[in-house]
């Protein structure tokens, strides 16, 4: 069982991030419209607050979930702005990028059913994102739930973090 004092701030910084990038990872690889890009983000704020009040017994989820109770904790999941003028292929590999920085460190640092519960989470949390939000149709009606893209990013994640199905 890990905690964050067991991580530098840098390494807890990654896993503070780690949730909004896999949310990025999906939204990057087939953008919605605003509205759907509000959905979507918001299904990883979601997610993270459906944590903050219930026991999830994964000590490192519930870490995350309770630093983001206050503005500080919120500003920390945000993550690295990717360079000016880059396209969605490179922040989405950038988003990649952190979430390989995450499975490195918890690879090194937590329990393996820890380390895998964590994932599970991250993958999980893109999966809702993918859901969030209709893409295609209008006004709501018609569409897709779920795109190709969004399912090949979810598959990205899960690859990412070497998780087995996605």
């Amino acid at each position: 069982m890990t905690t964050k004092a067991d991580y530098t701030a840098e390494e807890w910084h990654v896993i503070m991030q780690s949730p909004m990038a896999a949310g990025l990872v999906v939204i990057y690889a087939d953008p919605s419209n605003p509205v759907g890009l509000a959905q979507e983000t918001f299904a990883v704020s979601k997610m993270m607050a459906q944590q903050a009040g219930a026991p999830v017994g994964n000590s490192l989820i519930s870490a995350v979930a309770q630093e983001i109770k206050d503005s500080e904790g919120r500003k920390a999941t945000q993550p690295t702005k990717p360079a000016k003028g880059s396209d969605l292929a490179a922040a989405k590999a950038q988003a990649l990028g952190t979430l390989q920085q995450l499975n490195d460190l918890l690879a090194a640092k937590a329990p393996s059913d820890e380390a895998d519960g964590f994932r599970q989470w991250i993958v999980a949390t893109a999966k809702q994102v993918a859901g969030a939000a209709k893409e295609g149709g209008f006004l709501g009606i018609g569409g897709t739930p779920v795109t190709p893209a969004e399912t090949a990013a979810v598959a990205d994640v899960a690859r990412t973090l070497g998780v087995e199905s996605a």
